[in-house]
C-alpha cells in the first residue's frame, strides 16, 4: 500500500502552494483572524488572480498536514462531481464553473451565509461538531432544513435547492 503525501511547495514564509502532479490546486497561507487575533491556516483554491480564488476553510496553525489533506479531499470531490450527471456544477460560456458554495460568504467563522445575485442573504450553512464527527446543517431564511451533510458542498447545494424551490411557489 502506498501512502499519499501532500505535495506542498513553500512560496514564502507562511505560504504554501499545493499541487496535483504539476497542476497547482490550492494556496494555504498563515493569517491572523478573530478577536483577539490568532494564527490560522487559510486554504483557497489556486488561481493566478487572488480575487478569483475560492475559500476552502480555516485550520489550526499547527495543522498544515490536516489542511493539505482536507484540500485534497475537496479537490477530489470536485473532480468527481464534474464527471457525474445531475450535479449542480455548470460550465458557462467563459469556461467558469459555478456552484452555490461560490455565492457563500464566511462572515463568521464556521457559518457560511448564502447570498443571492443582488447580495441579499437567503440562507446559511453552519458547521456542527458531534463527538469526532464534523457535520454541516443548512438554514433557509432562518429555519433549519432537515438533514445533515458531511460535506460543506452538499449542505450548500441543499440550501440552494430549497431556495430555488421556494422561488417557484
Amino acid at each position: 500500500m502506498r501512502y499519499w503525501q501532500p505535495k506542498l511547495r513553500t512560496v514564502q514564509r507562511g505560504e504554501w502552494l499545493q499541487f496535483d502532479g504539476s497542476r497547482r490546486i490550492a494556496v494555504i497561507r498563515m493569517v491572523q483572524r478573530s478577536t483577539p487575533p490568532r494564527s490560522l491556516l487559510r486554504a483557497e483554491t489556486w488561481a493566478p488572480d487572488a480575487a478569483a480564488r475560492v475559500f476552502i476553510g480555516y485550520f489550526p496553525a499547527d495543522e498544515l498536514r490536516l489542511a493539505a489533506e482536507c484540500v485534497w479531499d475537496e479537490y477530489q470531490a470536485a473532480i468527481a462531481a464534474q464527471h457525474q450527471e445531475g450535479t449542480m456544477v455548470r460550465t458557462h460560456d467563459h469556461g467558469v464553473e459555478w456552484h452555490p458554495l461560490l455565492s457563500a460568504e464566511e462572515r463568521t467563522p464556521g457559518v457560511w451565509t448564502m447570498v443571492d445575485s443582488s447580495g441579499r442573504a437567503y440562507g446559511a450553512v453552519r458547521i456542527l461538531r458531534e463527538g469526532e464527527s464534523i457535520l454541516y446543517v443548512g438554514e433557509l431564511r432562518g429555519e433549519r432544513l432537515g438533514g445533515r451533510s458531511v460535506r460543506l458542498r452538499e449542505a450548500a447545494e441543499r440550501v440552494h435547492k430549497a431556495y430555488v424551490a421556494a422561488q417557484r411557489l
